[in-house]
């Protein structure tokens, strides 16, 4: 038989009366609120009377969690490092391939530009014009400037001056991407595009060659060579002799192209030139009427 029990609360002093249902049991005093446990004879409360359950701290699975994510995002840098160790090389192959199209494209575009020229006057262009004195005043590269979608700068420019006098300073700091390889460190308004002069060559003696003049054939005679570190601009009368060519290829530091030399043929056709190619051969590839047979590389 269940009997009420009467409590008197610790905290207000106030007695009450409560069904034995509740002995053991904690929870408000009716009077004051306060926390209270209503005893039993030799026991120990057993639930908290009208309280919410216990809640089990998440502490433990939000710093699993924070374990795995950390892990996780480790993971994902190593295998991202992993991956860009592995793609970068075949990115930095593809870009310089493109680059070296790239500056066989403006080779054979100069090539055609010095044809149109040719077409135009009968004769390419001298390698340089000189001043009254005979002192080289400015570059094919400033007379072909009209064939390389330059006219307004060639309307500007003073043929009659010098390419580096007051007159012409303003092209210092112009630069023509069709005479600037897209694979040199130099700066853009330096050229790395060189006829090929000196004796027996096409522009020997600063001469004006005709068309006809290439009795070797155009397919057999070399033009235009790309080479990296002559520091020129590309309105300077300057251009490289087969000597000069031969010992920037002996360097191996004659050209941007890994292994060897792009290159122009005077019928407007680009060229890889090995830098072990025999001298013989190069040198045969170099004269326009030297008769002497050729192997292209």
């Amino acid at each position: 038989m269940r009997m009420p029990i009467q409590f008197t609360c610790p905290h207000c002093q106030k007695t009450t009366t409560v069904a034995d249902q509740y002995a053991g049991q904690t929870g408000p005093c009716q009077m004051c609120g306060q926390t209270i446990t209503i005893p039993i004879a030799g026991g120990m409360p057993q639930k908290q009377l009208n309280a919410p359950p216990a809640h089990r701290s998440g502490g433990g699975g939000v710093a699993i969690v924070a374990i795995v994510l950390g892990v996780g995002f480790v993971l994902l840098l190593g295998c991202g490092g992993i991956l860009a160790a592995m793609l970068f090389p075949a990115i930095r192959s593809s870009q310089v391939a493109a680059q070296r199209i790239n500056s066989s494209n403006n080779l054979r575009m100069l090539a055609i530009a010095l044809h149109n020229y040719q077409a135009a006057y009968d004769t390419f262009p001298p390698a340089s014009i000189p001043d009254e004195n005979g002192t080289p005043r400015t570059s094919w590269r400033a007379s072909l400037l009209p064939y390389v979608e330059q006219v307004p700068l060639a309307e500007q420019y003073s043929f009659n001056h010098s390419w580096d006098s007051v007159e012409n300073s303003f092209v210092q700091s112009i630069d023509i991407p069709s005479y600037h390889s897209p694979l040199s460190n130099e700066p853009a308004t330096n050229t790395n595009y060189f006829l090929v002069t000196g004796p027996g060559t096409m522009f020997e003696d600063g001469r004006a060659p005709r068309l006809r003049d290439i009795r070797d054939g155009t397919s057999n005679t070399l033009l235009l060579v790309e080479v990296e570190g002559m520091n020129t601009h590309w309105a300077e009368p300057r251009d490289i002799t087969y000597d000069e060519l031969v010992q920037w290829m002996d360097s191996g530091q004659v050209s941007p192209s890994v292994g060897g030399v792009n290159a122009a043929m005077a019928d407007g056709s680009s060229r890889f030139i090995p830098l072990d190619i025999d001298r013989q051969q190069l040198k045969a590839m170099t004269t326009h009427a030297g008769g002497e047979p050729v192997m292209l590389p």
